[in-house]
Formats: C-alpha cells, sequence, structure tokens
C-alpha cells in the first residue's frame, strides 16, 4: 500500500470495518492481518522460515524497481477486492493470509539482500 494512490494516501482514507472496529484498508495491511496470527515477532520469523536457500534467491531478486512495481500491482489488487466501508473479518483474513506471508517474506529477504549490498 506505500506504492499505491497518493489521492488516498496510500488506502489510509479507505475506511473499513476490521472484525467491527473501524479501520482503513492500509492498516489492515500493514498490522491488522499480521497481529490477527497472534505471533510474537520469532514464532512468525520461524513460521516463514520454511524455503530452501535457492528458493529464498529466487524471492528477492531483482532491484528496488521491480519490488515497486510487484507491490504498486498487488495493492491495485486489494482494492479492487475491497469496496468503501467493507466489513472485513474471517474470510478476509482467510482468503489473503498466504499474500500477507508471502509479502512478510519477500519484504525480509530483500531487506536483507538491500543491508548486505550496504554494510556487506
Amino acid at each position: 500500500m506505500h506504492v499505491s494512490r497518493a489521492e488516498d494516501q496510500g488506502g489510509n482514507k479507505i475506511e473499513v470495518s476490521w472484525f467491527g472496529k473501524k479501520s482503513n484498508i492500509h492498516r489492515v495491511w500493514d498490522s491488522d492481518l499480521v497481529d490477527n496470527e497472534k505471533y510474537s515477532y520469532t514464532e512468525y520469523a520461524t513460521v516463514l522460515d520454511i524455503n530452501g536457500k535457492k528458493e529464498n534467491e529466487q524471492l528477492a531478486a531483482g532491484e528496488l524497481s521491480n519490488w515497486l512495481y510487484e507491490s504498486n500491482q498487488l495493492a491495485e489488487k486489494i482494492y479492487a477486492d475491497v469496496a468503501n466501508n467493507a466489513n472485513l473479518s474471517y474470510s478476509y483474513v482467510y482468503q489473503n493470509k498466504d499474500t500477507m506471508e508471502q509479502c512478510l517474506l519477500k519484504g525480509g529477504l530483500r531487506l536483507a539482500k538491500v543491508l548486505n549490498r550496504i554494510f556487506g
């Protein structure tokens, strides 16, 4: 959502209900979906650490411009999937949990790639 539409501040102005509480689609993807799993950071790192080295290298492949484009395309799918004032709950979690976890994994691997280039 950080590289999506400027006019709604990356989804911050797209109001939704998250399990009956007021939220916005940016917050849902930044924290609500993640927090819903109730893992500690260490537990989530363990949950996500299931790939081999080669697969992780493929997920971290590319450059920043590729990653930004990929994120923008995902944001467009999120927008298309959520109507303003949508009531999001269990079915939304079920439909998007794998995508959210893939984003967390890619984000971690790609950040590591950048940091290794800087401090390597």
